[in-house]
């Protein structure tokens, strides 16, 4: 299984799109398994590069960090996609954005199938 842990990388919108992108063709391709993904602390991904990575990342994937990445509410629609289509997901760390209350609650409830996830918001 693949860990890829991009904390802190500098990553723009553009790379994080690259990276998306990527990601579908390694997991169409190949039989590599991202097992664990994380972006937290780069805050120049905005919305764009993190619907992109959230489009592009598998369904079984268990761990999730999008930490401090100055995400707004605008992610809400492909955030809770990706919880609803996760299958595996144990951890998912999405605090210290920018995320409303009512967001904030989305995003738990989108995770309600997933008994053994720790969702921090």
């Amino acid at each position: 299984m693949l860990f890829a842990h991009l904390r802190t990388a500098g990553l723009s919108e553009d790379d994080a799109k690259s990276i998306a992108s990527a990601i579908k063709t390694v997991h169409k391709d190949s039989t590599l398994r991202l097992g664990a993904f994380s972006v937290s602390y780069n805050p120049r991904i905005q919305v764009g590069g993190a619907t992109a990575l959230l489009e592009g990342l598998p369904s079984h994937l268990t761990e999730l960090g999008m930490v401090g990445c100055s995400l707004n509410d605008q992610l809400e629609p492909a955030i809770t996609l990706f919880l609803s289509r996760s299958e595996h997901l144990r951890l998912i760390c999405v605090e210290e954005n920018e995320f409303s209350l009512r967001v904030k609650r989305a995003i738990r409830d989108a995770t309600r199938h997933l008994s053994r996830c720790l969702v921090i918001v």
